[in-house]
């Protein structure tokens, strides 16, 4: 990256909204540090997301080679006492801190930005202020604590670009920008596995989307550029078709008991 550029730390889950973050600070010449945190969700949604931040961060280095710096990876978990029923935001400001302390070591340079991408509609724009309290009363102790990595320095700024970008805009910029990349974001929070009609060049091995969560049940409202892959929602309609004949099926073994 070049010296004048600003290094912009992002956080990363795999899904559009991120991904669209990522793009858009590459696009306006910034070079960008993807952070990506894992939580405590169920395996297969921690793989699926794990596949697809790095197939983006990956082709976003070939798009923009120079702007793009290695993934940086973090296991929630790997924390004693984060798993206490802490609300989501606030656990990723105290990921986000902790990572703004850390790369400045392994790095070199200071993040002059850390971004979290939350759209209009989504529930943690409640909390926006909340986070920036926490972000700033962490940040000052951190930075004035014995504790501290680096005390000379003051935190980076903590901001959230997309709260008045909308869904639909993010999926259209990304299928028209960067439809290679956005056929592989994932945001299922409920994965299955998929035995048979899968396509060669899909990164998730046999984990397909469930159709059902709320994640998935709002990308089908999107119409303007259909992020789901045809064959998911071919899928989909097989999953329907089945537990329709299953319904059925129980309904006929109902009605045989009752007349015997």
């Amino acid at each position: 990256m070049r010296r004048d550029q600003k290094l912009i730390g992002v956080f990363a889950s795999g899904g559009h909204d991120s991904l669209y973050l990522m793009a858009k600070n590459l696009e306006f010449g910034h070079a960008i540090l993807p952070i990506h945190v894992t939580t405590n969700v169920n395996a297969d949604q921690k793989t699926a997301e794990s596949i697809a931040v790095e197939s983006q961060v990956e082709a976003l280095k070939r798009k923009y080679p120079d702007q793009v710096e290695m993934l940086f990876i973090k296991q929630m978990n790997d924390w004693e006492g984060m798993d206490c029923g802490i609300d989501m935001p606030p656990m990723f400001v105290l990921a986000a801190l902790w990572s703004d302390h850390i790369l400045k070591t392994r790095h070199g340079k200071e993040l002059d930005e850390i971004q979290l991408a939350y759209i209009l509609g989504d529930h943690a724009i409640s909390y926006l202020d909340d986070m920036h309290a926490l972000w700033n009363a962490l940040g000052q102790f951190w930075s004035t604590s014995e504790y501290s990595i680096n005390p000379s320095r003051k935190i980076s700024k903590l901001s959230f670009p997309m709260t008045r970008v909308i869904k639909d805009e993010v999926i259209y910029h990304l299928r028209e920008r960067y439809p290679d990349i956005a056929d592989h974001a994932w945001t299922c929070e409920s994965p299955g596995h998929l035995i048979s009609g899968i396509p060669s060049d899909w990164p998730f091995g046999d984990l397909v989307p469930c159709g059902e969560c709320p994640s998935c049940r709002s990308l089908k409202k999107i119409s303007i550029a259909d992020p789901i892959p045809a064959w998911v929602r071919e899928h989909w309609g097989r999953q329907r078709e089945f537990k329709s004949s299953a319904k059925l099926t129980l309904s006929k073994i109902r009605k045989s008991k009752r007349r015997g």
